[in-house]
């Protein structure tokens, strides 16, 4: 094994594979083996840190590679890829579809087995983010020369053959790298797995000229498009070569990214179930109520749940569920777009950490728009021929990509999706320039709180009026969705104590949230239901007609149940506030009564019919 074919970072999946908290993804070779047959045999998976794309490139370099293909057979012949009773829908047949002169044949075929393609191929392992800051002054062909002498000698060590099939090409003159491997495949037949990671490491980085980096868009092109050695290429790294219908010159690798991902998602990070698996291996104290709390809230295209497998992986090695989340920069690349204002993004970040999903139909973001930021700098060109909302959707969607935000493709919204993410939106709003609507709403909210644990409705009432109404929507303010807004405001920092859930559908002037205590032996419940143009009291009836409090006990809530009628006048603008604690005892008896009182008026209308 060399430093790129058949790579030495095979090794750390075996690593991975003996440590306590492995998860088996090998079924994803399962879907790469598809790639061995059909034409479009190029991937581009691309995902934020942290979700285990290196790993998963370490894992396809040890299933496919020539080199150490029996010792990496004993652990593939104990995980999924190896069980046929485990395969699923990919077992089956699947259409392939080929050019012949003007025709397209369709055809059908088995999926290849195990047997037939573990460590069947050569594989050439590409890491665009090592060394390569060595090379800046240097400029970008030399770091990429560097690889490809580099690789051209590991060639020439696999056998006599390659060496002298290679110095003979030489005598040519020719010292590309796409050259060489060409006629090895002409002279041999053999093809090459091409596994590229950190592809975009030089448009995060903003390494070389924006020139130099489109010369590195067509090298990849040159290197991997249409070329019969190419076995299959799975490139990876965050962000997404282009967007949709582009002209790039990476247009024939197909894209799955965090915006758009319904086949490779579940091997990228963990699911709900890989997670439900490592706590049933009892590793150490932590549940799984905890982990998801702080770590859940992405989502695939299907809805499925997926975590960050680093943070997880962290929290089981400290047994402690804390913030893990290294990447900072492309985040706060937002607090200049939040101090000014940009795009009315500092009103949306409000809504964002109050628990708000935000509606937008995002477009994607991808190195295409990185090089035309990086253009537009260098001409000065302050974006006058895009409009905000372009370059809004565009950081949306980057926010996306990076994994700041989660993205629910169904219902086109974004949404902070867990509480270690959270964290990192408030550290942004403390650091920007404008903090005094944050601070002043973090102030009033502890109040609000305060106040109704202590059912002080007229301090409610006095400090729902000091609630930054500038960052409504003046036409929404009587829309209850909007109201819903207010109340997550208003009880902002009641996050750090509390799962706050809207329990219902927004109906047409009703509201309602569930206030459920971390602690739930002697923390207090609140029931709020927030009503329009109606009264406080209504409120609270229909608290009780739909018995919010039910299943409480059940789910171990021990604590009192507070239950908060709002209502606010249209006309006057004024908020009228009933707390009340519930009485289950009383409930109770009240509703027995009424069930005998329903008992004794079926016995009289009984005996009435028997007399009649």
């Amino acid at each position: 094994m060399g430093e790129y074919i058949d790579s030495c970072i095979a090794y750390n999946f075996e690593l991975l594979y003996n440590s306590i908290y492995f998860v088996d993804k090998s079924n994803i070779i399962r879907e790469l083996n598809k790639l061995l047959q059909t034409p479009k045999n190029c991937i581009c998976i691309t995902k934020p840190r942290r979700f285990g794309k290196t790993s998963i490139a370490a894992l396809v370099i040890a299933y496919y590679s020539k080199s150490r293909k029996d010792k990496f057979k004993k652990i593939f012949d104990k995980l999924n890829i190896s069980k046929h009773e485990n395969a699923d829908h990919l077992e089956e047949n699947f259409e392939v579809s080929k050019i012949s002169g003007n025709e397209i044949i369709h055809f059908r075929r088995e999926n290849l087995t195990y047997e037939e393609t573990q460590g069947k191929y050569y594989t050439i392992y590409i890491d665009f983010s090592e060394n390569i800051k060595r090379y800046e002054d240097n400029g970008l062909k030399t770091y990429l020369l560097s690889i490809e002498k580099k690789i051209i000698n590991e060639l020439k060590s696999i056998s006599t053959d390659f060496k002298n099939i290679i110095d003979e090409y030489s005598k040519n003159g020719s010292y590309f790298l796409n050259e060489y491997i060409k006629y090895l495949y002409i002279k041999t037949g053999e093809k090459f797995i091409f596994v590229i990671d950190e592809w975009d490491y030089m448009f995060n980085h903003k390494l070389f000229t924006v020139n130099e980096r489109n010369y590195y868009l067509t090298y990849l092109k040159d290197l991997l498009k249409n070329k019969p050695y190419v076995a299959f290429a799975y490139m990876t790294g965050i962000l997404p070569t282009a967007k949709g219908n582009s002209k790039s010159d990476l247009n024939f690798f197909n894209e799955f990214s965090m915006l758009e991902d319904d086949k490779y998602y579940k091997y990228f990070g963990f699911t709900e179930k890989e997670v439900k698996d490592l706590c049933k291996k009892k590793i150490n104290s932590l549940k799984y109520k905890d982990i998801e709390e702080w770590y859940d809230g992405y989502i695939s295209n299907n809805g499925e749940k997926i975590f960050n497998s680093w943070s997880i992986i962290s929290a089981f090695e400290n047994n402690k569920i804390r913030n893990y989340w290294k990447e900072t920069g492309p985040i706060r690349e937002v607090k200049k777009y939040i101090n000014f204002n940009i795009h009315g993004v500092k009103d949306d970040f409000l809504r964002l950490v109050a628990g708000d999903k935000i509606k937008i139909k995002l477009r994607g973001y991808s190195a295409e728009n990185k090089q035309s930021e990086s253009e537009n700098n260098n001409n000065n060109n302050n974006n006058n021929n895009r409009t905000e909302e372009v370059m809004k959707n565009e950081m949306y969607s980057s926010m996306v990509v990076y994994g700041f935000l989660t993205y629910n493709s169904k219902k086109n919204e974004i949404y902070i999706p867990n509480k270690e993410l959270f964290e990192k939106f408030i550290i942004v709003l403390e650091e920007t320039k404008d903090t005094q609507i944050y601070n002043n709403l973090k102030e009033i909210s502890q109040e609000i709180l305060d106040a109704t644990l202590n059912k002080n409705n007229k301090e409610i009432c006095n400090l729902l009026k000091k609630i930054p109404m500038e960052e409504v929507p003046k036409k929404f303010y009587y829309n209850p969705i909007t109201l819903g807004f207010i109340v997550k405001y208003a009880y902002f920092d009641a996050k750090i104590k509390y799962n706050i859930e809207q329990e219902k559908e927004v109906g047409e002037d009703v509201v309602d949230f569930i206030f459920y205590p971390k602690d739930i032996l002697n923390g207090i419940v609140i029931i709020l239901e927030l009503k329009i143009g109606k009264s406080a009291k209504d409120a609270i009836k229909q608290i009780y007609e739909r018995q919010y409090y039910n299943g409480l006990r059940e789910k171990g809530y021990k604590g009192k149940v507070l239950l908060v009628g709002i209502n606010i006048n249209k006309k006057s603008k004024k908020y009228t506030y009933i707390i009340e604690e519930y009485n289950e005892i009383k409930n109770n008896k009240k509703r027995n009564n009424n069930i005998n009182s329903d008992n004794n008026n079926i016995m009289i209308k009984r005996r009435k019919r028997k007399q009649n």
